[in-house]
């Protein structure tokens, strides 16, 4: 059974197509040929994601991810989920199987948004390879230094979307 997102997700993408229908026919050859290059990647790397996904919560015990990073660890719990989202590497395909494992060996709601809008706004191997080298220590500092309450601010906003 589909649920609502699903759904939501199939009429966007059939109204987008419908759309490019009627107005750039000659570009749905283009389009399907976008789609199949990313369904390619996404096909490839997933499957690569959820390995890893099964073997974090294989090697880390529910117990611990529980205590360090469960819905009763508090602010302490969100500080750490903080620091190790900056550390996970790859992309999504890497991050967001982790951050589910985790989930579902009992990591809080709250701690799991931290740990993710870390990952996206302070991965320590994009900062390392690419934002260093290319714009230089200043803009680093500044751009962390500006993005640092964000972890935070997001995990405050999950807790009253509860």
């Amino acid at each position: 059974m589909l649920d609502s997102g699903t759904i939501i997700l199939i009429g966007v993408a059939s109204l987008l197509i419908g759309l490019i229908a009627l107005r750039h026919p000659d570009r749905l050859g283009e389009l399907v040929a976008n789609v199949r290059n990313q369904a390619g990647s996404i096909l490839i790397s997933l499957p690569f994601g959820l390995l890893i996904a099964a073997f974090v919560s294989r090697l880390l015990p529910a117990e611990i991810v529980s205590a360090l990073l469960g819905r009763d660890s508090g602010f302490l719990g969100v500080i750490i989920a903080s620091i190790l989202g900056g550390f996970i590497p790859g992309g999504p395909m890497v991050a967001f199987p982790i951050a589910f494992a985790m989930f579902q060996m009992d990591a809080g709601r709250a701690q799991m948004i931290a740990l993710l809008t870390s990952w996206s706004v302070f991965a320590v191997h994009r900062i390392l390879t690419y934002e260093l080298p290319l714009m230089g220590r200043r803009f680093v500092v500044v751009r962390l230094a500006a993005a640092a309450p964000l972890p935070f601010l997001a995990a405050a906003l999950s807790l009253s979307f509860h």
